[in-house]
Parts: structure tokens; sequence; C-alpha cells
């Protein structure tokens, strides 16, 4: 049985502050940054606005799903180009069995990856090893049980702001 774990906005804060200080030394060996829908939008965000000035790095976004019930292959490369012999940080809230990224290994045309995640799972750590050279390292905040599902604070309907509904006169 999956165990639910609920993370904060403070954790999430944290999380972007370590990645950032993980990747700032190698920032200039990138060009660009793919962010992974929808949990990757966050966190890729919340990273990028660490740096000042914030790096000259192209912004793409990859919608690629992957779930044990349903599984949907969609893979959405917006703002597709030549990125080829070229380097790329891929940004996700997850790394769960690592199917996600060996779809992007298997996809996206460039030289070199760094994986930059809040959350590793161990078989997808162990899983990861086997996507290398391409996929040459991951940089994560903590690891976290095979056995846990993961709540993002976007997930959590108490932390949406939704419009109060209109009255009728």
């Amino acid at each position: 049985m999956m165990k639910r774990y609920y993370t904060t906005w403070d954790e999430v804060n944290m999380a972007s502050q370590y990645l950032a200080n993980e990747i700032k030394p190698y920032l200039e060996n990138f060009n660009s940054v793919h962010a992974i829908a929808r949990g990757g939008f966050p966190l890729t965000t919340l990273i990028l606005h660490q740096f000042n000035p914030v790096p000259d790095l192209q912004i793409r976004c990859i919608d690629i799903s992957r779930y044990d019930s349903v599984e949907k292959n969609r893979y959405n490369n917006f703002n597709v180009d030549d990125l080829s012999n070229k380097s790329s940080l891929v940004i996700d809230d997850l790394i769960d069995q690592g199917k996600t990224l060996q779809k992007i290994h298997q996809h996206l045309i460039v030289e070199r990856i760094w994986a930059v995640v809040m959350f590793v799972k161990p078989q997808g750590l162990s899983f990861m090893e086997s996507l290398k050279p391409k996929i040459e390292k991951i940089v994560y905040w903590k690891t976290i049980s095979q056995d846990s599902w993961v709540v993002f604070p976007w997930e959590q309907k108490q932390n949406l702001i939704y419009p109060p509904p209109r009255r009728r006169e």
C-alpha cells in the first residue's frame, strides 16, 4: 500500500535553493532547460529564480506522463529546434521508476542531460544508471521510499486559490 507524503511550500523552496546551488557552478555548460509537465514547471521556475541574473538558457517544456493504471505516451516538445551537440538540464518533481527519463533519453536530441529533481526513489535511481552516458548526472534533494506517493503543494486543494462564487441577484 502506498504511503502518502505531503510536501509543503517550505520544502519546495528549500529544495529549489539546494538544487540551484548544486547546478550553479556548471550552468555555463548547458544550453537549455527542459521542464517536465506538470510537476517540473513550478520547480523549474523556483530554481531559475535563484539566479541573478537569470541564466541565458533556452527554456522548453515536455509533456510526458506515465502512471501505473493509465499510460499516456504523449511526447510534446514545444518550441522544438535542433539541440544536438548541446547539453540540457531536465527538471521534474520526482523520479519514481525512471520511465519518464527513459522516454526523454530516447526522444530528446542532445549530447548530454542532467536530471534535476526534488525527490528520487531507489528503483528510479538504480534504473538511471542504465541511461548513462547520455543522462550524465542526477541532482536530487532527497530520496524517498519506493512505496511513497508524493503529494506536492500545487496538487493540494487547500493550497489552490479559487475565485469566490458569483452571487446571483
